[in-house]
């Protein structure tokens, strides 16, 4: 059996009651109703935030045996980067 032979009794009629039948985010049962499963989420703002922070560890350049080394530096760092969509 082919594909051919799965659709050749299909018309143009079928396909769009088909298509119209597919539900909608709108009629999904998890999203609307009195208590729904998962409440549809609407943002307030289109602010936006990037939060990126690391660390810096100095290592000796060289090493011996029985030799002291000098103490690493350590170095933190973190910033934040905020910013807004424009309205369209």
């Amino acid at each position: 059996m082919t594909l051919q032979d799965l659709i050749k009794d299909v018309t143009t009629r079928d396909l769009t009651v088909f298509a119209r039948a597919v539900p909608t985010p709108d009629e999904w049962t998890l999203t609307t109703g009195d208590n729904p499963v998962f409440p549809a989420l609407k943002p307030q703002s289109t602010m936006w935030e990037i939060r990126d922070s690391g660390r810096y560890v100095n290592a000796a350049k060289f090493r011996a045996y029985d030799a002291s080394a000098p103490l690493a530096t350590r170095e933190a760092w973190e910033t934040t980067r905020k910013g807004g969509l424009p309205v369209i």
